[in-house]
């Protein structure tokens, strides 16, 4: 359930990043339309939120297969893991954003291109954490 959990918070964190960073490019600077970016991020969230549940679901479906761990028994922690650390970047309990906020940044692109990169670092972790199984499968074999 942890390892879902990381991998559903890195991945959402991953995916609203990568969108604040592509629409701070696409705004060229213009602080009216970069400010716009939050809200529509925030109307995005949700899908992005349940599209990296979804992913880390199959992911571990596949991962399952892999180390002999039967498919619910490994699914249901997963999902219900997932589900929880994308919840965590939904409603703002982010570790990292306070850890990166303390960074001098030269421009809000180069933010979230820097937080982009935790992200994937973290969602690594998470798939890491995945494929190696749980302890009781290990020790069952």
């Amino acid at each position: 359930m942890l390892a879902g959990m990381i991998c559903g918070f890195g991945a959402t964190k991953l995916g609203a990043e990568l969108f604040l960073a592509s629409w701070a490019f696409a705004s060229a600077g213009h602080s009216d339309i970069a400010a716009r970016g939050l809200w529509i991020l925030a109307l995005y969230l949700p899908a992005i939120g349940a599209l990296s549940s979804v992913g880390t679901t199959i992911t571990a479906a596949f991962l399952a297969r892999r180390n002999g761990a039967s498919l619910p028994g490994r699914l249901w922690p997963t999902a219900i893991g997932s589900i929880s650390g994308s919840l965590l970047i939904f409603f703002g309990a982010d570790p990292t954003a306070a850890a990166l906020a303390r960074i001098p940044w030269e421009s809000e692109l180069a933010y979230y291109v820097g937080s982009a990169f935790v992200a994937a670092f973290v969602t690594g972790a998470g798939i890491i954490l995945l494929a190696r199984g749980s302890p009781q499968v290990h020790q069952a074999a």
